[in-house]
């Protein structure tokens, strides 16, 4: 008796008929994930838009400034604070500060860190200076 079985020629057909299924798909799903990552982004935008805007309220409508220096007596060099950590106790999450699609991992949003006074350069949304002012001198 033969067992009833597929060919090698019926395998490799089924084999190749996946692969351009897969092939026509790939791009589509790439498509719906760079989709998800600009919503992500506009939703990191709106949050920020909100954060910024609690501060405003918080401090007598006046913006936050895009950054200024702590005397050099309360931190070591100078420190500069920059807009991200003004805004920091209104998002509570330092990440929204980084869009999904930014390829660059070297990210440090944290301010309690030695590399903080770069965080500025670092994050992926920035704040227009004409709005706010450059620096806390008058």
């Amino acid at each position: 008796m033969k067992k009833a079985a597929f060919t090698l020629i019926e395998l490799l057909v089924v084999i190749a008929i996946i692969a351009i299924l897969a092939a026509i798909l790939f791009p589509v799903f790439a498509q719906a994930r760079e989709k998800a990552r600009q919503t992500s982004c506009l939703s990191n935008c709106k949050q920020i838009g909100t954060a910024q805007q609690m501060y405003v309220q918080d401090y007598d409508e006046v913006y936050p400034l895009w950054g200024y220096w702590i005397p050099t007596i309360q931190r070591v060099n100078g420190w500069k604070i920059t807009w991200v950590q003004l805004l920091q106790p209104y998002v509570k999450n330092m990440q929204i500060f980084k869009c999904p699609s930014d390829t660059n991992d070297g990210l440090n949003l944290y301010w309690d860190t030695a590399d903080a006074q770069d965080s500025w350069k670092s994050c992926s949304y920035w704040e227009n200076a004409y709005v706010s002012r450059w620096s806390g001198q008058s």
